[in-house]
């Protein structure tokens, strides 16, 4: 009975031996698998950023373009405006140059009638700035026709203008 015992304590001992080596063989084949499927989660994973870095730099790139064009634009639209001012602005000195001549020639009376109805239609600003134009003596020889009341508003008006340019002046 000894060898009988003996025999199976070595057949035991064998199979352990052998199911210890499958565990084992078990374990490295598992790890191996691991490793490559790392590997290839790795690999899949860079790819990835590598795609979303280009379309980045694709998208930032185009945004680059697109502000420059705007910038452009603006430059362009500036200069456009600037031009028209300058159009604007001597078509605004060609008709006070003409509007200057047509009241300086005119009759004092009829110069008179038509500021009051302009002053009265509240156009004080447009008949403050023809007679800022105007020859002194004109001036003082429309003044007599016009409405006692419009007639002291203008004349405070030209105060005010006096006084701003002796304080610029001044300064």
């Amino acid at each position: 009975m000894k060898k009988i015992n003996f025999i199976l304590l070595i057949i035991s001992f064998i199979v352990l031996l052998q199911a210890d080596n499958n565990i084992t063989v078990n374990s490295e084949d598992d790890y191996i698998k691991q490793k490559e499927e790392l590997l290839s989660l790795k690999e899949e994973i860079n790819n990835f950023y590598s795609a979303k870095e280009e379309e980045y730099l694709k998208q930032k790139s185009e945004l680059e373009a697109l502000k420059q064009s705007i910038d452009n634009d603006k430059k362009e639209i500036k200069a456009l405006k600037e031009a028209n001012e300058k159009v604007l602005k001597e078509i605004q000195n060609k008709v006070a140059t003409k509007t200057t001549k047509i009241y300086n020639k005119m009759k004092p009376k009829i110069a008179g009638k038509i500021f009051n109805k302009m002053i009265r239609d509240g156009k004080e600003q447009v008949v403050f700035d023809i007679i800022m134009k105007l020859k002194d003596n004109q001036v003082t020889n429309i003044m007599k026709y016009i409405n006692v009341e419009y007639a002291s508003m203008l004349t405070e008006k030209l105060d005010t203008f006096k006084k701003q340019i002796k304080n610029k002046k001044g300064e």
